[in-house]
């Protein structure tokens, strides 16, 4: 009898555990420096190394999986950004990439061409600045990615040029915290604009010290783009301002969500089965145990 209840028990308690479970936990973030760095035992994050990007990124993930379409372009060059579906991925030596650096950093742009096959030729040259040279003044580098299916597009995360996520603690003037950011077919600021004609300026999260290691500084501000279409680009630029220090950032993490709250896991009415199982027998355990009685 004893086994018998502890058996039901356990069922019922498994049955609760599900119908806890099912809710509509349907948020998830593409952690691109594990994506570079890492190579878990599940797959996730492949541990691609530090690298031009000539193709999608394929990221494994509860939703099935995400491809990120990736570019990097100089800001003058307008046109090359609004004909980047058609152009497709750069081949050339002396071409604008977006890069992927490793040692904890993320995905920037390489605008000053390659020492060898898929490594940028100037170290300094791998995040989000103004260029190979580095000074301002210079025409400031772009980086664009869509995603192969329509998300909620929850916001973005960022590293420093110093792979840190705390941008705060060295930027005395205050013109080192800010990002461009601008979505095709999605009004930012309710101008009625969109696209690369429409950076929109929002300021990262003030993370202290003791988080420098966290994915990344996220966007204040930022409202969740809800249903954000397929193929559509998101763009970003730094903050360059006339006099001081300016933003160089990458991009270490992208925080989705499946559209309209949809949720993979178990359905609430199946646990609602279990548990009414789980009761059942402990119900019919104890009307075993008054008859013998």
């Amino acid at each position: 009898m004893l086994k018998a209840c502890q058996r039901a028990c356990a069922l019922a308690a498994m049955s609760v555990f599900l119908v806890a479970g099912s809710g509509t936990a349907n948020a998830f973030t593409l952690n691109i420096i594990d994506y570079i760095d890492n190579n878990d035992a599940v797959g996730n994050y492949p541990g691609v190394g530090e690298r031009t990007v000539t193709q999608d990124l394929n990221f494994n993930n509860p939703s099935d999986g995400v491809k990120v379409e990736a570019y990097g372009t100089l800001g003058a060059n307008q046109a090359a950004i609004a004909n980047i579906p058609t152009t497709g991925y750069p081949t050339g030596i002396g071409d604008v990439y977006a890069y992927l650096d490793g040692g904890g950093a993320g995905m920037g742009v390489c605008s000053g061409g390659l020492k060898s096959v898929n490594q940028c030729k100037t170290g300094s040259d791998d995040n989000v600045g103004v260029g190979a040279n580095g000074q301002p003044g210079q025409t400031t580098e772009i980086l664009s990615f869509s995603l192969d299916n329509n998300w909620d597009l929850d916001n973005l995360l960022f590293r420093d040029e110093g792979h840190r996520s705390d941008f705060y603690r060295n930027d005395t003037a205050g013109t080192e915290r800010f990002i461009y950011v601008a979505v095709d077919g999605v009004d930012l600021d309710g101008n009625g604009a969109s696209g690369v004609g429409d950076f929109v300026l929002f300021e990262l999260e003030d993370l202290p010290t003791t988080q420098k290691d966290d994915l990344g500084a996220s966007l204040l501000g930022w409202a969740s783009i809800q249903n954000l279409s397929k193929d559509a680009f998101v763009h970003l630029k730094n903050y360059l301002p006339a006099n001081g220090p300016y933003t160089q950032f990458y991009l270490s993490g992208i925080e989705l969500s499946l559209p309209g709250g949809s949720t993979t896991e178990v359905p609430l009415p199946a646990g609602i089965v279990l548990l009414l199982t789980g009761l059942a027998g402990l119900g019919a355990s104890s009307r075993f145990r008054k008859k013998a009685a």
